[in-house]
Formats: C-alpha cells, sequence, structure tokens
C-alpha cells in the first residue's frame, strides 16, 4: 500500500510540475526534499531556472537527495541546502516557484497551527510578487486544507486545489497558489 500511495503522490506531482507556466521561471525552490524526486522534476519542469531544494530540521537525506539530483543528471541546475522551513537564508521575493511536498518525517506534515502559519509566512514572504510567482503543495487533505486557510488570508494570493478526482485517491490533496 505504501508503494501505491507513494506512487500516486508521484502522479500528483507529475502533473502540477508539468504545467508550461514553469517554463520561464528563474528560480525555484523545493521545500522538504526528501530524496530529491520534486527537485529534480522541478528542474526538469523549468527549463531554464536554478533550483534549490530545502533539507528541513526534520530531516536527513541530504546526501541522498543530491546523488539522486546527479544520477538524473540535474545537478548543475539544482543544489540541495539544510535550513528550518521557517527561517529560509534567501532575500525576500526571491523565488518564482516554490513547491513542498508531504512526508510525515518533514516540517511541512504538523499539527500546530503556529508552526504551519510560519511556514505560510515565510513562503510568502521569499515569493516573488511581480505578478508571477506560484507556490505549488502535495500534502494530506487535512493539512493541505489548513494551509489553503493560511493562505487564503493573503489578499494577493489566488488558492486553487485540485480537482476532484486527486482528493479521493490515496488521501492526498494538491493546492497551486499564484501570486497577483
Amino acid at each position: 500500500m505504501t508503494v501505491l500511495k507513494t506512487a500516486r503522490k508521484f502522479q500528483i506531482i507529475n502533473t502540477l510540475l508539468s504545467d508550461q507556466a514553469l517554463l520561464p521561471a528563474k528560480n525555484a525552490l523545493d521545500v522538504s526534499v526528501g530524496t530529491g524526486y520534486s527537485t529534480t522534476r522541478l528542474a526538469r519542469a523549468a527549463l531554464n531556472a536554478k533550483v534549490t531544494g530545502i533539507e528541513d530540521a526534520y530531516q536527513h537525506t541530504a546526501n541522498r537527495a543530491r546523488n539522486n539530483l546527479f544520477k538524473r543528471q540535474v545537478s548543475s541546475r539544482a543544489n540541495v541546502i539544510s535550513a528550518d522551513i521557517t527561517k529560509m537564508p534567501f532575500d525576500s521575493d526571491s523565488f518564482d516557484v516554490i513547491t513542498g511536498s508531504y512526508s510525515k518525517q518533514t516540517q511541512l506534515f504538523t499539527h500546530s497551527r503556529k508552526q504551519r502559519q510560519a511556514i505560510c509566512d515565510e513562503i510568502y514572504r521569499l515569493v516573488k510578487k511581480d505578478g508571477s510567482g506560484s507556490i505549488l503543495m502535495v500534502n494530506t487533505r487535512r493539512q493541505i486544507n489548513k494551509y489553503a486557510v493560511l493562505f487564503s488570508s493573503k489578499p494577493e494570493l489566488d488558492v486553487y486545489i485540485a480537482d476532484p478526482e486527486m482528493r479521493i485517491k490515496f488521501g492526498y490533496r494538491a493546492m497551486k497558489i499564484i501570486v497577483r
């Protein structure tokens, strides 16, 4: 069952990252990289982008992610660093695209509203506000709903939950946020 759930999560990530709007991206950020799957997909989808993956405070897989980036021949455009995702070491308005993918061992999966708010505020600080920024997240239904409420409170953000077909399969839900 775990293999099926992981395969479904990867299908959702592939669907989100196949969007043509990613092609002109210059700087992209993947939050909570894990094994580097979504970082690799982002590097392939955003052809001209420099992609940075953040291994968050709860993960210990940076070397594995770097190795996977190298194996998939995107390490020249993507790198992985370790940082607390509530206080990332980047300037404001630095990224055209920010992605985040669920895993139980990441900061993105938290029961603390205060922690979710800090993550949302930090992602909001980093995404470009010139109308070109977007945020893509895959998480459990409950977590996506909670993040959607927090992101919806920002007036410049349009929050979209993925279609119903994605919602019911294996409990994952996707969210796309566009900056106006």
